[in-house]
């Protein structure tokens, strides 16, 4: 990938609302949360 490449999916974001920003985020944070509890539940048991 070159840095053209990435300035050009930079671009994509400026076309979203502060809105959908932030429920992207929200999102990202929720599933993060999940993980981290299934990865210590599995570690817990063993």
């Amino acid at each position: 990938m070159t840095k053209k490449d990435i300035m050009e999916f930079a671009g994509i974001w400026k076309n979203l609302s502060n809105k959908e920003i932030e429920d992207m985020k929200k999102e990202i944070m929720k599933l993060r949360k999940r993980g981290t509890k299934a990865m210590l539940r599995k570690v817990k048991r063993n």
